[in-house]
């Protein structure tokens, strides 16, 4: 079996595990993440396709935190079975380096590392940014997310909404609202049936049909309510009952559930660009400038980690002697020094806005081990497999 065949045999191996790694890891990440997606999908009633699209835009973040985390384990895992299986102290018997074992899991990191580069300098941000703006949409601009039928809803404050239900062609059916922000003329609107209707300057209204209302006005309560118009003319109503009336068109009365006050304002340091971080504009703001300095460094460096933390785990594997038995010191010791190398890119990160000197602390982070352990690897210590040795006779 030739260099070539054994590279793409050990190959095939860590990349299909890779991916299984990292599937079922975003899987866990998006499953705990997306519960406020879920809620507005169960009880908000944000539709289906509406849903996974929602959710999805957070699946190229997710898979560049769990890369590392997916390459290493692939690595380590399909190495140690192959110790196991005896097949790495064949091939090491045959005269391979442990470099030359590594070229697999070199190849291999440094795909999925370019992976990451391109999500983290421009898929990430593309979808985060996206991911906002609807998330923001659906808390603030979505009526359907704030009017359910059967619940008394405040979708602005003074605003109380309730419908009974919803008719076959989308209407509300038994519309009650509710007009408190006038405290000294509290007014409540009654309707057969309405309608939300978006204006083309982006407010929401209702249009009701076959209704009236009740005001208290210095203290006397006005009925033009038409179970009330069925027995006694109406007296100081405006419109004593309409058959269709838009309660934008009375007393000024708007349902607008987006608010003068909430409009999105600001962005996070995730949804910039890598043009926007080289070249920020900040102004006088130093604590912004400090925060998106810090992000477009973790950008370049957190790439790294996956090709980092894998050849840590090889090295240290391939280090210790051989044993069928099983490498579980070593595998530990793996999982110590990948772990503090991804950990310590997160901390680096949150702490460089206050701290600028570890924006290049991150790199060396990424980089330091594997450098070492590319010199581990090319340079190893001689061979001890003791363990394998046939007993000697007494």
């Amino acid at each position: 079996m030739g260099m070539k065949s054994i590279t793409w045999y050990i190959g095939r191996q860590v990349f299909a595990v890779v991916l299984l790694a990292a599937f079922v890891l975003c899987f866990m990440v998006w499953l705990f993440r997306s519960l406020d997606a879920v809620d507005m999908m169960i009880n908000r009633g944000l539709p289906v396709m509406s849903f996974l699209h929602f959710a999805s835009l957070q699946l190229p973040r997710f898979i560049l935190f769990v890369s590392p985390m997916a390459m290493f384990g692939a690595a380590v895992f399909t190495y140690n079975k192959m110790i196991m299986d005896s097949e790495l102290i064949v091939l090491r018997a045959a005269g391979l380096s442990p470099i030359a074992l590594a070229k697999p899991v070199i190849l291999v990191g440094a795909l999925i590392s370019a992976v990451c580069f391109y999500m983290s300098l421009y898929l990430v941000p593309l979808t985060y940014r996206e991911y906002k703006e609807l998330e923001f949409k659906y808390r603030h601009d979505l009526p359907k997310l704030v009017l359910q039928e059967g619940v008394f809803a405040t979708p602005m404050e003074g605003i109380t909404v309730y419908f009974r239900d919803v008719g076959k062609t989308g209407e509300m059916e038994d519309v009650f609202i509710h007009d408190n922000r006038n405290v000294q003329e509290p007014t409540t609107y009654i309707a057969e049936s309405g309608q939300l209707i978006e204006t083309e300057d982006g407010r929401w209204m209702v249009e009701m049909t076959k209704g009236g209302w009740q005001v208290f006005r210095h203290g006397v309560k006005i009925d033009c309510s038409p179970a009330a118009l069925l027995h006694a003319p109406a007296k100081n109503c405006d419109i004593p009952r309409f058959e269709s009336f838009s309660i934008d068109r009375a007393n000024n009365i708007n349902i607008n559930l987006k608010g003068d006050d909430e409009k999105r304002i600001g962005r996070n340091s995730r949804e910039y660009y890598i043009g926007e971080l080289l070249n920020p504009e900040t102004g006088d703001d130093d604590k912004l400038r400090d925060v998106l300095r810090a992000e477009l460094h973790s950008r370049l460096s957190q790439p790294l980690l996956p090709l980092s933390c894998a050849l840590v785990g090889i090295a240290i594997l391939l280090s210790g002697s051989f044993n069928r038995r099983g490498q579980l010191k070593l595998v530990l010791a793996a999982i110590v020094a990948a772990g503090y190398i991804i950990i310590a890119s997160y901390a680096f990160r949150n702490y460089a806005p206050k701290m600028p000197i570890l924006n290049i602390v991150m790199y060396l982070n990424a980089l330091v081990p594997l450098g070492v352990a590319v010199l581990v690897l090319i340079f190893p210590r001689p061979l001890a497999s003791a363990s394998e040795r046939p007993a000697l006779p007494a």
